[in-house]
Formats: structure tokens, C-alpha cells, sequence
């Protein structure tokens, strides 16, 4: 049976030893911190991304994103807000560096997480939120196929402007027809 936490480009893996010092280095590179849906109030440091990384919520689970190449970490992928009973759950993805990004890592990623959660969690679907104006995430989870679903109107000021948030679901019947190479139980 395939492994569903590697994929062709990245390995999900546990926190490592140096990934909060590379999580904390990074949080403001190419506007990753900006395109989060952090409430950006706050600048975290070393020991809030220590934290972060080694306190998991019962609910939630959060993995390294791990280059296959070299085994360095390339960010984080999360679930939270696990509903057994309504088989739902919340997806998050960074990836800090953005000379990483646009090379199909976050992809990856993604579709080893939602092969997790349908194949070895049992969910029925998985949502996530994404800011209007961060193109490139909704060009990556539209083409994995998530739905948009909701558009929360001008819920996000930046730059002296307004731009809507979505939210965005996929079932994993819809995600398993469009993934047939993955294994079936």
C-alpha cells in the first residue's frame, strides 16, 4: 500500500530540530505572513513557533513539509478542527520560503493530506479559507479540486483596499474520482 504522506515531490513528516528557526526566519519572506490568515498583531518569535509545533491541539494535526530532494523543510500542512462525527475538518498550508513556491510542492502536499484524510481518517470532506487576493493559493486548491463555496465580501483590508475571503470544500468521493492513483480500501 502506498505511503499517502509522501508524495512525488515532498514528505510529511513530524517537527524536526531547526524547523522553528527556519519557520522564524522566513515568516515575513515574500509576503507569506501577509497572505495568511494570521492576525498579523503579533510577530511571532522562535518560542511561539516552537510552541506552535510541538503543541497540537487534540483536534488538529500539523506536519512538516519536507523536500524529497534533500529532506529540508519547505513549511507546514495542517488539519484542524478534526469533526470525527461530522467527518469534516479544516485544512492549512504554508510554504515560507518564496523562491519554494510555484514548483508544485504545496500541490503535492496537498493531495498526500487529503489522501489522509479520506483514506485513513475516514472524513467526507475537507474546507479550507483562503484570502480573494492570493491568487496563487486559489489557482493551487482550485486545481486540486476543491469548490469554492462561500465569498465572505470585503473581509480582508490590506494595502488601502478591501478584498473578499473564500471558503472552499472538497467531498472525498469528488477528490478520490479525480485520484485514481491512490490506493482504494
Amino acid at each position: 500500500m502506498k505511503d499517502v504522506l509522501k508524495g512525488n515531490l515532498v514528505t510529511l513528516t513530524e517537527a524536526r530540530d531547526g524547523d522553528a528557526d527556519y519557520f522564524q526566519a522566513h515568516q515575513w519572506a515574500g509576503g507569506f505572513a501577509r497572505n495568511s490568515e494570521w492576525d498579523l498583531a503579533t510577530v511571532r518569535s522562535h518560542d511561539s513557533f516552537v510552541k506552535m509545533l510541538a503543541n497540537t491541539p487534540a483536534d488538529a494535526m500539523m506536519l512538516i513539509i519536507r523536500k524529497q530532494s534533500d529532506d529540508s523543510p519547505l513549511g507546514w500542512i495542517e488539519f484542524d478542527g478534526i469533526e470525527l462525527k461530522n467527518q469534516v475538518c479544516e485544512l492549512g498550508i504554508g510554504i515560507v520560503d518564496p523562491a519554494e513556491r510555484c514548483h508544485g510542492y504545496g500541490t503535492d502536499a496537498i493531495n498526500c493530506m487529503l489522501a489522509y484524510a479520506f483514506f485513513e481518517i475516514g472524513l467526507y470532506k475537507v474546507r479550507l479559507g483562503v484570502n480573494g487576493n492570493n491568487d496563487i493559493a486559489v489557482h493551487t486548491y482550485e486545481g486540486v479540486g476543491f469548490k469554492r463555496e462561500v465569498v465572505d465580501r470585503e473581509a480582508l483590508y490590506q494595502d488601502g483596499q478591501w478584498f473578499d475571503k473564500y471558503e472552499y470544500g472538497i467531498m472525498g468521493a469528488d477528490w478520490m474520482a479525480a485520484h485514481q492513483d491512490w490506493p482504494q480500501f
